[in-house]
């Protein structure tokens, strides 16, 4: 029996790995079940060239690896870190280059989780004024707004949020 030799480099097989035969890619519409991502996704991780797909001759199809699936848990899970498509970008740079980015990750996650940290500061700081706000409006009743005010209940009841007392 001949074996189907397809020009296609989505189904082209690779060279065999202990006995067996690979398929050296496959097409975008493959790649999200592979890696919970959605289609528009992955194409637009392809688009700013976080991936290097391929292209199909015969159809002009994208043709991801499995490299590119690995690439795309990466960014989501560097992701979850709370890492920017600009800071993935460069440690898959480093990585591509053929260094270690380990020293990088942690400088870049460091950096994040002290503007996490200002960020729940601030919802803090926010949190505390609404309580009060909240507090001093059940002693208050409801009124007309005078002229040239907007809404008595934020304009009289509430601690003004420049002041240099005021947190946040």
């Amino acid at each position: 029996t001949s074996k189907r030799q397809s020009k296609s480099p989505c189904e082209r097989p690779s060279q065999p790995t202990n006995g067996k035969t690979l398929r050296r890619s496959r097409t975008y519409r493959a790649t999200p079940q592979q890696t919970t991502s959605v289609p528009r996704t992955v194409r637009y991780y392809a688009r700013i060239k976080l991936l290097n797909p391929k292209r199909d001759p015969e159809n002009s199809y994208k043709c991801f690896s499995l490299s590119d699936v690995r690439r795309v848990e990466f960014i989501r899970q560097a992701q979850s870190l709370g890492l920017t498509i600009g800071d993935i970008k460069s440690i898959l740079a480093t990585v591509d280059d053929g260094d270690s980015p380990c020293q990088q990750v942690k400088s870049l996650v460091s950096k994040r989780l002290m503007r996490v940290q200002d960020q729940l500061a601030d919802l803090q700081a926010t949190e505390a004024r609404i309580n009060e706000a909240v507090a001093t409006w059940r002693t208050m009743s409801d009124s007309a707004p005078q002229e040239g005010e907007f809404c008595p209940l934020i304009e009289r009841g509430v601690i003004n949020p420049l002041s240099p007392n005021t947190p946040g």
